[in-house]
C-alpha cells in the first residue's frame, strides 16, 4: 500500500496551474525503473495509468542521468506510436528536475503471461488472435524505424475485450531503415532483453536488428500453444550455449505439424530478413486448430505441455 506521502508528492507535482490535474488511487505495478500508478483525471474522471521514473538505492549521479535519459527516450519513441494494440501515451511531465512521468492509457485486463499461468483454455482461434495482432504491431513499430527489442508474455497485455496492448518501451529504440541496425544507445548488456526471449545476436555482441522481435514473436508463439517458456531457470550464459547448438529448434517438428514448424523454423533461426507481406500471408494460411500433434495435447490448455524432453530446463 501506497503511504499518503507518496500520494501526496505525486499529486502536488501534477498540477494545473493550482489545481490537481489527477487523483492518484494506489500503485498496479513496480519494475527496475519506474513505478506505475493508477489514477483519475481529474476534470474527465478518465482513468489512466501514471508511470514515474524510479531510482535504485545507492545509484551514482552518472547512472541516474542515464537512467532519466531512458526514461525520456522512451517517452519520446512512444510518442511516434499511435496503434490501437499499443499502450497509448496521454501526456508526460517532469515531478521535479530529476523525476520525468508518463500519463499513459490504463488497460482493464491482465498480462499474457499472467493468463498462460491461469486455468483459462487458451484455443487456437484465441492464439492465432494474439499472435496475429501481435505480429502487426511488430510490423507497423517497424515501419516508424522502432524496434521493441523486449517483447515477451509480461509486456503484453490482454484487455476484457480479449485483445492485446504492447507495453514497456524502456529499451526500445530507433533503428536505421537503410542498414536494418539499432542506432547506437548507452543500454548496457545486462539491459539488452530479456535473454529467454531474445535473440542469439541479440545477446551475444549487442547487435539489433528488426529481427530480434520477429525471433520474440516466434518464442511467444511457442509458449502460447503449449503454455510454457521455451527456455527455464536459464542464465544469460545458458541461454547462449543453448541458441548457439540451435537446441530450440531441434523438437519443432516433433511438437508442431510441417506449416507451423516450417515459419517457427524460419524465425528462430534461418530468418535474415523479413517480407511482411509474405510472414503475415503465410501465417494467415496456417490452420491452428491443427497445428500441433494430438498426442502434445493434454486438459491445462487446448495446446499444452511439450514434454520435460523438450523444455530447455536450466538447473
Amino acid at each position: 500500500m501506497d503511504t499518503m506521502k507518496q500520494k501526496e508528492l505525486i499529486c502536488r507535482a501534477i498540477l494545473n496551474g493550482e489545481k490537481y490535474r489527477y487523483k492518484i488511487l494506489h500503485k498496479i505495478g513496480e519494475g527496475s525503473f519506474g513505478a506505475i500508478y493508477k489514477a483519475v483525471e481529474v476534470d474527465t474522471l478518465q482513468v489512466v495509468a501514471i508511470k514515474v521514473l524510479k531510482y535504485r538505492e545507492g545509484m551514482t549521479f552518472v547512472h541516474e542521468e542515464k537512467q532519466r535519459k531512458r526514461f525520456v527516450r522512451e517517452l519520446k519513441i512512444c510518442a511516434h506510436l499511435s496503434h490501437p494494440n499499443i499502450v497509448k501515451l496521454i501526456d508526460k511531465g517532469w515531478l521535479n528536475v530529476n523525476k520525468p512521468f508518463a500519463v499513459l492509457e490504463y488497460i482493464n485486463g491482465r498480462t499474457l503471461k499472467d493468463t498462460l499461468l491461469s486455468n483459462d483454455t487458451i484455443n487456437a482461434s484465441r492464439v492465432k488472435k494474439i499472435m496475429r495482432q501481435l505480429l502487426n504491431v511488430i510490423r507497423y513499430m517497424h515501419a516508424k524505424g522502432i524496434v521493441h527489442r523486449d517483447l515477451k508474455p509480461q509486456n503484453i497485455m490482454i484487455t476484457s475485450k480479449g485483445d492485446i496492448k504492447v507495453l514497456d518501451f524502456g529499451i526500445s529504440s530507433f533503428f536505421s531503415k537503410n542498414s536494418q541496425i539499432v542506432l547506437s544507445d548507452d543500454l548496457s548488456d545486462e539491459e539488452r532483453g530479456t535473454p529467454s526471449y531474445a535473440r542469439y545476436e541479440q545477446l551475444k555482441n549487442g547487435k539489433l536488428t528488426p529481427l530480434s522481435d520477429i525471433y520474440s514473436w516466434g518464442v511467444i508463439l511457442i509458449e502460447c500453444l503449449t503454455g510454457y517458456p521455451i527456455f527455464k531457470n536459464c542464465s544469460l550464459t545458458d541461454v547462449l550455449l543453448q541458441q548457439s547448438r540451435h537446441a530450440h529448434v531441434l523438437s519443432l517438428s516433433t511438437i508442431f505439424r510441417k506449416p507451423l514448424a516450417t515459419l517457427l523454423n524460419k524465425v528462430l533461426y534461418e530468418m535474415t530478413s523479413v517480407d511482411f507481406d509474405s510472414f503475415i500471408e503465410s501465417f494467415d494460411r496456417i490452420d491452428f486448430s491443427n497445428a500441433v500433434y494430438p498426442n502434445k495435447l493434454n486438459a491445462r490448455h487446448e495446446y499444452a505441455h511439450i514434454g520435460d524432453s523438450t523444455i530447455i530446463t536450466c538447473s
